[in-house]
Parts: C-alpha cells; sequence; structure tokens
C-alpha cells in the first residue's frame, strides 16, 4: 500500500466519522424539535393514502396501478410490486376493521 493509499483512507474515514458526527447532531436536533423524518412523513401518507383507498374501493386499481408503475419505474418487479402493494391494502383493511371494533 502506498502513502498516498493510506492518506486517502485516513481522509475518508475522517469524513465518514465526520458525515456520522453531522448525522446524529442532525437527528438528534429533530427529536429535541419534536420534527418528523422524511420516512415519518412518508409513513403518515402512506397511511392515508391506504385509507383513502378503503373509502373509495373504485379508486383501488388507479391507485395501485400508479404505484407499481413508479416501482416499476425505479427498477422493481411489477408483478412482485404489484402483490407487495395489494398485501399493504389488504393488510390496512384488516387493521381498519380491527379498530373499529
Amino acid at each position: 500500500m502506498s502513502d498516498f493509499d493510506l492518506t486517502a483512507s485516513r481522509r475518508y474515514r475522517a469524513r465518514l466519522a465526520k458525515q456520522r458526527d453531522y448525522q446524529a447532531s442532525y437527528r438528534a436536533g429533530l427529536k429535541a424539535k419534536k420534527a418528523p423524518e422524511r420516512d415519518d412523513v412518508a409513513k403518515a401518507a402512506l397511511a392515508s393514502a391506504l385509507a383513502s383507498v378503503h373509502r373509495a374501493p373504485d379508486a383501488v386499481e388507479h391507485w395501485m396501478a400508479n404505484v407499481v408503475r413508479r416501482l416499476a419505474e425505479d427498477g422493481f418487479d411489477p408483478i412482485a410490486s404489484s402483490e407487495t402493494v395489494r398485501g399493504m391494502i389488504e393488510r390496512a383493511g384488516h387493521k381498519r376493521q380491527e379498530q373499529a371494533r
């Protein structure tokens, strides 16, 4: 290993440590402010969308087709995506039925 490789490796590890510290500080700030992260917003948005789909069953196929199309554009298998989304819709329906009891 050359001196350049060792120097580059040290810089890389230092950059990773700096990023890790920044990320920890950022998350601590969000937690202190009780501000949601993108994943929290996405989870709430998906739950809301799934609830809306159950209130308008005729919109299920259209909504699902849009979601599957977007996943396919991102490189996911359309059939596997369709099965996953359909399962999420079914589970959301069962969850709503249980909450209504």
